[in-house]
């Protein structure tokens, strides 16, 4: 793997669960590379090491904060300039006789067999009054008989499966420090709901930091966390059909998304009286015939549940001056759900349909003892540790 080791407050973390973790809560991230982090960490670490340590109270009054961050998401670069369902047919049907042009025919035969062809290619006709064999003319243009549209509003598939992405992110902190003592306690909610439909990212965290020192020799602290995230996700394999980039790109601008009358040019509606998604239609092989993003992405599920605790405690023992004696204990625990549901009538999931479970559980346990000793002699300096470590991982 080339993926760096995550500390968390002086204990390694499982990196998957790293997005489980409230920005808010942190003070600061740094990082260690080369013999620094192998040193320390051992051949764990060969990729770097990524230390995160998380806030604790710093006010000496008592402090509330409350933070409320809104957002709006959405495609940072425009789309490319593609043709419109004018100019489809026309680029369509010199494809076509250009096809015939290399196999061996004249150009007006060519033509003649586009004009009358093209249409067999496509599958659709978006025009009315306009016969399929007629819709491009021998010189390739369109038939100036097609004027009218049957469903001209009903063929923009990017507008339909886009929507402006919306982001609320909230906070409330409580800390306080005193001559003994210190605490940070937080709690915060995330909700992102993406520019694509059915991509919904939901988190909510808890945090609690408790530190104190009743004694001049002694010093202990408690940090415990946990979080719960829910997701909607889509598929975003490069060339999967349920990939709403990639299916988007290859649907043609003629192609309609719901059924309609093809003399008339009107929606037919279900039996409840709403418009049907149009996934039975005939489609050129070009633009995924037999799949229907929006209607797939309506029926099917896709969708995990993710738990999280973390606990960290320590205490110091300053056995003399120079000598320390520290304990370290670390806890976690994550369980992640994750649920698939492939509906019988259309996409991968048909004819049969198909649902899929997984559950994951993981835990960690860690453990070590450390003895740090500091001395100046003179113009000299000498720093030394000793420790062991336990730590025990738990899958299932």
């Amino acid at each position: 793997s080339s993926s760096p080791l995550y500390v968390i407050d002086g204990a390694i973390y499982d990196a998957n669960a790293f997005a489980d973790i409230n920005p808010s809560d942190i003070e600061n991230i740094s990082i260690l590379k080369d013999a620094a982090s192998t040193s320390l960490y051992g051949s764990s670490a060969g990729n770097g090491v990524v230390l995160v340590t998380t806030k604790k109270g710093k006010s000496e009054k008592p402090t509330v904060t409350l933070n409320i961050t809104q957002g709006f998401s959405g495609r940072s670069i425009p789309e490319y300039d593609r043709i419109n369902i004018w100019e489809y047919y026309p680029v369509m049907w010199k494809q076509l006789r250009n096809q015939k042009i290399s196999g061996g025919m004249s150009e007006a035969d060519a033509a003649d067999y586009a004009s009358k062809n093209v249409y067999k290619l496509l599958a659709v006709n978006p025009f009315k009054d306009v016969p399929n064999d007629q819709i491009v003319m021998n010189d390739g243009t369109l038939n100036p008989a097609a004027t009218q549209l049957l469903w001209g509003d009903d063929t923009d598939w990017w507008d339909a499966v886009s929507r402006t992405g919306y982001r609320s992110d909230y906070n409330l902190s409580f800390n306080t420090r005193s001559e003994k003592s210190d605490s940070y306690v937080s709690v915060g909610y995330l909700t992102d709901n993406g520019y694509i439909m059915r991509t919904d990212f939901n988190r909510f965290t808890a945090r609690a930091n408790v530190n104190f020192q009743p004694v001049k020799w002694f010093k202990a602290g408690v940090n415990i966390a946990g979080n719960r995230t829910k997701a909607n996700t889509t598929s975003h394999g490069g060339s999967t059909y349920s990939n709403p980039f990639h299916f988007v790109h290859r649907m043609g601008p003629i192609y309609p998304l719901h059924v309609h009358d093809p003399k008339t040019g009107e929606y037919v509606l279900d039996p409840e009286g709403n418009r049907m998604w149009d996934y039975l239609g005939d489609r050129g092989s070009g633009a995924t015939p037999g799949r229907h993003l929006i209607a797939e992405k309506e029926m099917n599920q896709q969708y995990y549940v993710r738990n999280g605790l973390s606990a960290r405690g320590y205490a110091d023992f300053n056995i003399m001056e120079g000598l320390k004696f520290t304990l370290n204990g670390a806890y976690d625990y994550t369980d992640r759900r994750e649920r698939e549901y492939q509906n019988k009538e259309v996409g991968d999931g048909a004819p049969g349909g198909f649902l899929f479970f997984e559950n994951n559980r993981r835990s960690t346990i860690l453990f070590n003892q450390l003895v740090n000793y500091s001395k100046d002699f003179g113009d000299h300096h000498v720093d030394a540790m000793v420790g062991h470590e336990s730590y025990e991982l738990e899958r299932n």
